[in-house]
Parts: C-alpha cells; structure tokens; sequence
C-alpha cells in the first residue's frame, strides 16, 4: 500500500498545482489508505487555491483519521484567517494546546496574525504577552491589529514599547 499511497500523493500534488482541484478530489475520496502527507497536500493545495472552507471541511472531517502536524494546524490557522472564523480559530488553538505542539515564535506571530483578523485583540495581545521571544513581526503583528480594528491609541502604545524595547523596525511596522 505505501507505494499506491505515494503515488496517489504525487497525483493530488500535481493536480493542486495545476489548479485542478476537482481532479485532486477524485483522486483522494477513491484512496483507500492515506497518510498524513496526504491530508497536508489537500489541505495545502486548497488553501493555495483560496479554497479556504473546503480546507476547513477536510481538516474537520477527517480528524479522526489522521494526527495533524503543525504544517496541518498552520494551514489551517491561516484558513481561519481568511475566513474570519474565530470559533474555529480558537478550536484549533486549543487543540494546540492539548495535542502537545510547541508554538514557538512563528506559530505565535500566526495565532496574533488570526486573531487580530477575526477581530479578537483581547486573544490576539494575551499571545503576543505570553511570548517569550518577540521579533518584529510580532509587534508589527499586534500593532496591525489593532490598527485594523480602529484602536489607534493602543497601536502607538505598542509602536512606542517597541522602540523602547530597540526592536527593530522594517518597512511594514511603518506602513
């Protein structure tokens, strides 16, 4: 079976690239064994594609086939983003936190990054505070936030900790 699994694999990959997401589908509902590279190049390529609910749909239904990783959790995440779906946001943060996983910087800045979009702040600055390790794409994660959310009192107080803190500053802190 794991040749047949490698195989159906390459083909859902090749299919997702070339923006055949119907094809890929095909392939993946007749698979009779898949594997976790097999959820990720689904779930990828549909969010790739701007398919962000059928990614969603497939990380939701399948859950208890597969262990998701953190390029699972990640793609998703970043699906929630787009999607402004909050609730989903905070299962896949909590789940996150139950499977184990480590969210180091990356992973933190992505959770500021959803939350902030899906209009959370109070989530998306209890991330950023619970950080050990900040860089600039936390801050400008935070401080975008809260300026798309209207709170441009706060973003400045957060742009003047920054400084405070010499973080440096790139060109889209000043945007």
């Amino acid at each position: 079976f794991d040749s047949v699994v490698v195989v159906n694999n390459g083909l859902l990959a090749m299919y997702l690239k070339f923006s055949k997401p119907e094809d890929a589908r095909r392939v993946f509902d007749e698979m009779v064994v898949r594997d976790s590279i097999t959820y990720n190049t689904v779930i990828c390529g549909y969010l790739n594609l701007e398919m962000f609910e059928e990614s969603v749909r497939i990380f939701l239904e399948n859950l208890d086939r597969f262990k998701p990783d953190i390029l699972t959790v990640v793609s998703i995440l970043r699906a929630c983003g787009q999607l402004r779906d909050l609730r989903l946001a905070k299962y896949v943060h909590e789940y996150m936190a139950r499977a184990g996983f480590v969210v180091e910087t990356t992973g933190s800045n992505i959770l500021i990054d959803v939350y902030a979009k899906c209009g959370d702040m109070i989530a998306a600055r209890d991330v950023f505070k619970s950080m050990g390790c900040k860089d600039t794409v936390s801050w400008n994660s935070v401080i975008n936030g809260y300026i798309q959310s209207g709170d441009l009192l706060e973003a400045m107080k957060l742009f003047k900790m920054m400084m405070i803190m010499e973080e440096k500053a790139d060109h889209i802190t000043y945007l």
